[in-house]
């Protein structure tokens, strides 16, 4: 899912133009409009990526993005004075989200893998912070959505209550989230909402500006030394699970996390390159194929077992060309 595509760069030395203000104005204003869009709303950095690839300025970019929410956030406290500090908290959200995503599009000097990594961490920090505050109204809305599903499911059962049996209480259900997030879960989800944003916001500069970016997975290969990450934080992950010691079992769960996703890239790397040595009518069918064992196939946990074994094994074996490894 991350790979090194040559890194998109922003150097804020040159002249801005009317044209690159404009177009920073208008990526903004649309930024705004899709974060209040549900469906627009996992892809509302796209356009702040686009100014920034458009215009080379990431500064420019993200002091525009940061005024729109410090200015929403005087409109609504004008309007709202009792939830001032609750807005407060969420237009912090949103800028530190915005300075995070910036910097994977035009950081320098770093790898992008380090700043997916890097970023989607600061991100999946500031989410886990709103998900465990109970006086907001983000926890409130948390609170109604785990106390739908619990009667849905309770009702589901058809009144059969075992007992000593697990009680789906909106609680518990909070509270297996919560765990679920803290173990990697609110990092995939950061990682996936900067990577989808990123590809999009490449693609119509491609297709805009016809600028190329080398996108695909075929070069992609981990740093040195993941397979001893993915190796020791999973033996953490059982030793931890029996000392129930959590602090460190949640930091050996990101690890282990992260290191998956790197491998998954590489395993998936591995893939597009023997697909690449086929015919194009081979490669369609090819993908497919692996895309409906992967999303819809009962047989999807193994596929990605084994794309995640293809990965790690690609470090000793070398099947792609040594030239084509970064």
């Amino acid at each position: 899912m991350l790979q090194e595509e040559g890194s998109v760069s922003a150097g804020d030395g040159i002249q801005i133009s009317k044209t690159s203000l404009v177009t920073i104005i208008i990526c903004t204003g649309l930024s705004v409009l899709f974060r209040n869009i549900p469906p627009l709303s996992m892809i509302y950095l796209s356009p702040l990526g686009y100014a920034l690839i458009a215009t080379g300025s990431f500064w420019l970019t993200f002091c525009a993005a940061a005024a729109v929410n410090i200015i929403l956030y005087i409109v609504s406290f004008i309007s709202s004075p009792n939830a001032g500090s609750e807005i407060l908290l969420l237009v912090a959200f949103f800028i530190i989200l915005d300075l995070c995503y910036l910097w994977i599009m035009g950081g320098k000097n770093l790898r992008t893998l380090y700043r997916f990594i890097f970023a989607s961490a600061a991100g999946a920090i500031a989410l886990l912070f709103f998900v465990f505050r109970k006086d907001t109204t983000f926890y409130t809305m948390f609170y109604s959505v785990a106390e739908n599903l619990s009667s849905a499911l309770t009702g589901s059962l058809e009144g059969e209550v075992v007992e000593g049996s697990i009680q789906l209480s909106p609680e518990r259900l909070i509270e297996s989230t919560q765990n679920m997030l803290l173990r990697g879960g609110a990092l995939v989800s950061m990682l996936l909402i900067f990577f989808i944003s990123r590809q999009i916001a490449l693609a119509v500069i491609m297709l805009i500006k016809r600028q190329k970016f080398e996108t695909g997975f075929i070069t992609f290969c981990a740093p040195a030394n993941t397979a001893w990450v993915i190796l020791g934080s999973f033996v953490t992950i059982l030793l931890t699970k029996a000392l129930s010691a959590d602090i460190i079992e949640i930091i050996a769960w990101n690890a282990f996390v992260v290191s998956a996703i790197i491998f998954l890239t590489q395993g998936a790397g591995v893939l597009m390159y023997w697909f690449s040595r086929k015919s194009n009518t081979f490669r369609i069918i090819s993908i497919v194929v692996l895309t409906i064992v992967i999303f819809i196939s009962p047989l999807n946990i193994l596929a990605i077992a084994a794309l995640l074994i293809l990965g790690i094994a690609d470090n000793w074996r070398q099947f792609r060309i040594p030239s084509n490894r970064e």
